[in-house]
């Protein structure tokens, strides 16, 4: 009676060490497969924030009672949320980068980042630098003929402006042209640390960034953005490409 007592015994903790296997089994496979999940998510993050981001404004109206210019984003394009820090690393290590300064209540940048992402796709860029410099900006205004400051700008914008003021818009209403002003949306492209080209809002012939672009508007702006593009990359391109 007590051999069979203690056999049974043995067996009670020899099916529990084997539950505790199986268990641990578990957790492993669900951590990996977690793992997996968060890292798949994480390689999506910038792409998908930016398309729900922008596309989250489709149908709604902003503080003037205007409806935001509807907007369809690819959950698979080449945006990158950037910093200060890494566009000041491109100008001053001589890389190569297009980005994208603008945000998304902006109703211009509505209408040119499609654009900038379909002339993209036809080329082998890999990515667009985007920062949202909406609250970075400082406001100044012309008072009794004197510059005043409304509003005080972020340091890391302000020094943004500064190595960018060679290709940069004067800021406008101050009646001097040394003051620069980085106006949404404004697109860099920058080859080996030199600043080719900044672009700035969409197309001459659109004054009214609430009525879309027409097919010529759209081929414009879409041709801009690709010539540039491609002076970044340093490839060439026929009519096939």
């Amino acid at each position: 009676m007590k051999k069979l007592k203690n056999y049974s015994s043995f067996i009670l903790l020899a099916l529990a060490f084997i539950g505790v296997i199986i268990l641990l089994v578990y957790v492993i496979i669900g951590n990996n497969k977690q793992n997996k999940a968060e890292t798949s998510k994480k390689e999506l993050t910038d792409a998908l924030k930016f398309k729900e981001e922008y596309e989250g404004l489709n149908g709604k109206k902003n503080s003037a009672d205007k409806e935001y210019p509807e907007i369809s984003i690819s959950e698979n394009n080449i945006i990158k949320y950037s910093s200060y820090e890494e566009i000041f690393d491109v100008i001053d290590n001589k890389k190569s980068a297009v980005i994208y300064l603008g945000f998304e209540t902006c109703p211009w940048c509505r209408n040119a980042i499609p654009k900038l992402l379909q002339a993209a796709s036809v080329t082998t860029l890999d990515s667009i630098l985007y920062l949202n410099i909406k609250d970075d900006r400082n406001e100044l205004e012309l008072n009794d003929g004197k510059i005043v400051t409304k509003k005080e700008g972020n340091p890391n914008y302000i020094k943004l402006v500064e190595k960018l003021s060679a290709k940069l818009s004067t800021y406008k209403g101050l009646n001097d042209e040394s003051i620069k002003r980085i106006y949404a949306p404004s697109v860099v492209f920058i080859k080996n640390g030199e600043i080719l080209n900044i672009h700035v809002s969409t197309v001459d012939s659109q004054t009214d960034p609430y009525t879309p672009l027409d097919s010529n508007q759209s081929k414009e702006l879409y041709d801009i953005y690709k010539e540039n593009i491609l002076n970044v990359i340093g490839t060439s391109c026929d009519e096939a490409c």
